[in-house]
């Protein structure tokens, strides 16, 4: 789905865990490009609900289906003071009781945000959601600041705890970010896109 370019992401197709209507898509990390959303909404007829405190904009009715919310994913319900901007940052949880949605199913789950995955995704998962999404599809970064054991300990811990929940790893892709690793002196991947799908309740 989307510009594969860049701002495109891959959906599972099967039968039992494509979206159908009535579908709800959370779509965090845009920077305006809204391909993914647009094809998504398109093709599956999926109320789409974008999200991205860096865009500037107030919160939009982007197409017919697509709605865009001024509004960052972390584990806190807050603000955050980024290059002497306020970012409107909350915790999922109490983004889908906002918009009403604490009684539906998300169908899919995409999470970009550069870095603040790693304290959103443990927040997602302490908080019970995860048992009423489909498919998440998710960047994690694991290079730059972070080339120790400890770090890719916390990676892994987070990825063991999705797969106990019941998903599973249908694609991976490398990202475009890269970095020399301190330790082998190598050009390495500072990211990669994980896509999962619920294969059962847990």
């Amino acid at each position: 789905m989307g510009r594969q370019s860049d701002g495109g992401w891959e959906v599972c197709n099967d039968k039992e865990f494509k979206p159908r209507t009535p579908c709800l898509v959370y779509s965090f990390g845009i920077l305006h490009e809204y391909s993914f959303d647009d094809d998504v909404a398109a093709t599956y007829n999926c109320e789409v609900h974008s999200f991205d405190p860096s865009d500037g904009r107030e919160d939009y009715r982007h197409a017919p289906m697509v709605w865009f919310h001024n509004t960052g994913i972390s584990d806190f319900n807050g603000y955050l003071k980024v290059n002497n901007k306020q970012w409107k940052m909350r915790r999922l949880e109490t983004i889908r009781n906002e918009l009403g949605h604490e009684n539906r199913n998300i169908d899919i789950l995409k999470i970009d945000v550069e870095k603040s995955e790693w304290k959103a995704l443990p927040d997602i998962i302490s908080s019970g959601i995860l048992h009423n999404v489909t498919q998440l599809l998710f960047e994690c970064h694991i290079g730059k600041i972070q080339d120790e054991d400890e770090s890719y300990k916390d990676f892994l811990t987070v990825l063991r705890i999705i797969y106990e929940h019941g998903f599973r790893i249908f694609w991976n892709r490398k990202g475009t970010c890269l970095y020399h690793s301190k330790i082998s002196g190598k050009l390495r991947t500072a990211c990669q896109e994980i896509f999962t799908v619920k294969v059962h309740q847990t």
